[in-house]
């Protein structure tokens, strides 16, 4: 029985169609998983970033590193977050968050200890939109001026020192001091590996009175602008508010950056790049060997129906139509590779998302499925084309020959 449409391989020749549909599958997964995975991770990042800070804007030192070898740095001072405080025009809020002794500060109960990370914060915190309250309360304007020592915890460090319990009125031991837990912070989730959760934020008053507060201290900023003004215009005007207020009180201050979700996007889309393209070359090598794999099946192919081919050529079928049953056959293969490893891809990437916290949450962007699938189509289409010709340019007599 002749065989003229597009599926007639997969029925002849099911091995054959089996592997070569697995070749390219195996490509077109390597571009979904290399795509997805870093669509996943900048989205991530900047949905964290957006969900942590609302619509607010981080300023931050950035010493250099012989600074940080030298234990040198100087990022910014009180004075800096004073000037931004009076001198910046429309800022709907503006926050110190302190953070005291480093990335972690052991911190206890009377039955468990862990370490966290310890900040000092006021009540214009909340103002900023990014605390988001599980219970109880936040910083009041009378605990930093009073200096009550009570504190603020993130729900994994709740979680860590309380279970199940309800933290509210306990006391945790904190840097040298006892403070009264009076509020619970919702979870906000992770991004490369890092708990956004896990943190106490105590008054700054407090924490300016801990043991070498001083050397032990690092500034960042927390502004929030009317979302009528764009991040790169706010991150403009804090630039000059805070250069304008050192020039003209002559006072020093390290090198800082100003952080919006604009910024951090642009910043990833750079970093990642480089391991993007290395990748990606990884993946058209994979892409190549798959596609060659669908070229050495329908050559073979075409050599065992050498006498089909006579036999059609002998009873009217036209060089073209032959090409194109050939082609046909080549692009199916492409189709059920592409939607084999567009599968097999998406599974991988969801894998490795769910035991990988690095990647945070699953995504795959419509643009990384079509790229997937234009590949495969686009190796159907070129590597099916020399097999297709060899079967076309047949001569009905010589083909019926060699039957």
């Amino acid at each position: 029985m002749l065989q003229g449409n597009a599926t007639a391989l997969f029925r002849l020749y099911p091995m054959r169609a089996a592997l070569a549909v697995l070749s390219i599958g195996i490509g077109v997964a390597a571009v979904v998983v290399v795509l997805g995975l870093g669509y996943t991770l900048r989205a991530s990042l900047t949905d964290t970033f957006r969900h942590l800070n609302s619509r607010s804007i981080i300023v931050r030192g950035d010493p250099s590193y012989d600074a940080i070898r030298l234990g040198n740095s100087i990022g910014l001072t009180m004075a800096d977050l004073q000037e931004l405080s009076i001198r910046l025009d429309q800022a709907i809020a503006v926050a110190p968050k302190v953070r005291y002794g480093g990335w972690k500060t052991r911190v206890s109960t009377a039955e468990r200890t862990t370490s966290t990370v310890l900040y000092g914060s006021t009540y214009a915190l909340a103002a900023t939109g990014e605390i988001d309250l599980e219970s109880g309360r936040f910083l009041t304007i009378s605990d930093e001026r009073s200096q009550t020592n009570v504190c603020v915890l993130g729900k994994s460090v709740a979680v860590k020192l309380f279970s199940s319990q309800d933290a509210l009125g306990s006391y945790v031991h904190v840097g040298e001091v006892w403070c009264r837990v009076v509020g619970v912070l919702r979870g906000k989730g992770s991004a490369l590996g890092f708990d956004y959760s896990d943190e106490i934020l105590a008054p700054l008053s407090v924490v300016q009175r801990l043991p070498d507060a001083d050397s032990q201290m690092d500034l960042e900023i927390h502004v929030l602008l009317p979302s009528s003004i764009s991040d790169r215009e706010s991150a403009s005007r804090i630039q000059f508010v805070i250069h304008r207020g050192r020039q003209a009180e002559n006072r020093s201050g390290g090198p800082f950056i100003v952080i919006t979700g604009e910024a951090l996007g642009n910043y990833l889309d750079a970093s990642l790049k480089p391991v993007r393209l290395g990748l990606l070359a990884l993946v058209l090598i994979t892409l190549l060997i798959g596609g060659l794999g669908i070229m050495s099946v329908m050559l073979s192919t075409v050599r065992s129906r050498t006498a089909e081919i006579g036999l059609r050529r002998a009873i009217g079928a036209s060089r073209a139509e032959i090409f194109i049953q050939f082609s046909g056959e080549a692009m199916a293969i492409a189709l059920a590779g592409g939607v084999v490893g567009l599968a097999l891809g998406l599974t991988i990437q969801f894998i490795i998302v769910l035991l990988t916290p690095f990647f945070g949450h699953f995504i795959m962007p419509f643009s990384s499925v079509a790229t997937a699938l234009l590949a495969a189509m686009c190796g159907g289409i070129f590597f099916g084309t020399w097999p297709a010709l060899v079967a076309a340019r047949m001569e009905p007599t010589d083909a019926l020959r060699k039957r």
